[in-house]
């Protein structure tokens, strides 16, 4: 209750699935690795909670950068607790 979801995604036609499928939940197209951007989603309603799914990432790198990109995006938002999923 009182919470807002916001779903994002590269692609714009995954977007308008999205959206079709679940019209009570705010989707937006954007670049999930572009944390400036994200955080820009946000406004002044900071998030209690992200998921984001890492499953396409692969190698050191990959979970790496997974893990460079949670730390931003949480210590833009001290409230904020990041899981990956």
């Amino acid at each position: 209750p009182g919470g807002r979801a916001v779903g994002v995604d590269i692609g714009v036609s995954i977007v308008r699935q999205a959206a079709a499928a679940h019209p009570g939940v705010e989707f937006e197209v954007a670049d999930a690795w572009d944390s400036h951007a994200l955080v820009t989603l946000a406004g002044d309603r900071p998030w209690d909670a992200i998921f984001i799914d890492v499953g396409g990432l692969s190698g050191g790198d990959g979970l790496l950068e997974a893990v460079a990109l949670i730390r931003q995006l949480a210590a833009s938002n001290p409230h904020c607790r990041s899981m990956v999923i």
